[in-house]
């Protein structure tokens, strides 16, 4: 019997900003990252380690520009605190949940005669990124 298998498409993910889920979002990516110093313990080693440090995040958010959207990207400013939860899979109970709070570091408005208005806006994580599950 062949294993069964559920996929999720793109346009299921859902990202909220201060529990306002977004509206027009076209995408969205979070990383997280470790730094790490190499170490050689000898002149003999012939392999090296690594030793891990702090760990830290950071993402983007690209949506249609959208000024209808009281609580949405229009109404954000570069150095804002936000409190973010990203559903990559969309907000059905227990599909992946990251969240965690973010300085907006840049927002770009690229206008393109052919498309409709957009935002792009990255932030860098202040503190650690929760990963869970999406609850009832």
């Amino acid at each position: 019997m062949a294993a069964s298998s559920v996929v999720h498409s793109g346009n299921d993910g859902v990202f909220q900003i201060g529990g306002n889920a977004l509206q027009k979002i076209i995408s969205f990516e979070i990383t997280e990252e470790a730094g790490a110093t190499s170490r050689v313990d000898g002149m003999t080693e012939t392999w090296e380690n690594t030793v891990l440090h702090k760990k830290r995040w950071s993402g983007t958010l690209t949506a249609r520009l959208l000024q209808s959207d009281s609580a949405g990207p229009a109404t954000l400013a570069v150095g804002d605190e936000i409190s973010i939860s990203a559903n990559p899979d969309g907000d059905t109970e227990d599909f992946i949940e990251l969240s965690g709070t973010a300085r907006v570091d840049s927002i770009s408005n690229p206008v393109d005669q052919e498309s409709d208005n957009q935002m792009t806006i990255q932030f860098t994580g202040l503190g650690a990124l929760t990963r869970g599950t999406v609850s009832a």
